[in-house]
């Protein structure tokens, strides 16, 4: 990780800590050093962008301003953060499954303009965070979850347990779109759910930071 980097998500967790009294922008300070973070970790492991290809094997190619550029498809989000995942230290993961916020997280009912919504039109119960921007229809919603099963063999084990990262990326997913909701200026309890996960988005960017 490129000492630029490190730089910029020392000083967005330095600005988090001035507008601590304000959750939110604490929040959306961090999880801007994660990005960054995870954008790095990610380049580092070797993800890149792919041409676009035709079926004959042939690149694919636009104008832009009369010039022929190539089209190219960027890594999905979700397999940079995959992939930043894998490199958090075993110390933070297990950190992170034990904070009692995790807990919270995967036992609260999702809301929308307040109004819990504990069960979908195909009768699912509902637990973790809404995801404001792609719920059209609060009969279908679209929700993540922490499976909490899970999160309480990693705690019987003592810690001696390795935190797959499937369970990270449970967690990554809320806390992701905990930030994305902020973005929106929506609500599912954004102050509680901003002061509920700002402890763990801080263990997530502390660790890579190792």
């Amino acid at each position: 990780m490129s000492s630029d980097t490190r730089t910029v998500a020392g000083r967005m967790l330095a600005l988090a800590e001035q507008r601590g009294s304000d959750p939110a922008v604490a929040y959306l300070c961090v999880w801007t050093a994660a990005e960054v973070l995870i954008s790095s970790l990610a380049w580092e492991a070797g993800v890149r962008p792919s041409f676009s290809l035709r079926q004959n094997g042939t690149l694919r190619t636009q104008k832009v301003d009369g010039l022929k550029v190539p089209q190219v498809v960027p890594p999905p989000e979700d397999h940079l953060m995959r992939t930043a995942l894998k490199r958090l230290p075993a110390s933070a993961r297990r950190q992170l499954v034990a904070h009692p916020s995790v807990r919270a997280l995967a036992q609260r009912v999702p809301t929308i303009d307040g109004t819990p919504v504990r069960r979908d039109s195909f009768r699912q119960r509902l637990t973790g965070v809404m995801d404001l921007a792609l719920t059209r229809d609060a009969r279908y919603p679209v929700w993540h979850g922490i499976n909490l099963d899970a999160v309480d063999a990693c705690l019987r084990a003592g810690g001696s347990r390795h935190v797959g990262v499937d369970l990270l990326w449970q967690i990554a997913l809320v806390l992701r779109t905990i930030g994305d909701n902020l973005k929106l200026d929506a609500s599912d309890d954004d102050e509680g759910l901003a002061t509920s996960g700002l402890p763990l988005v801080r263990i997530l960017v502390e660790g890579w930071l190792e």
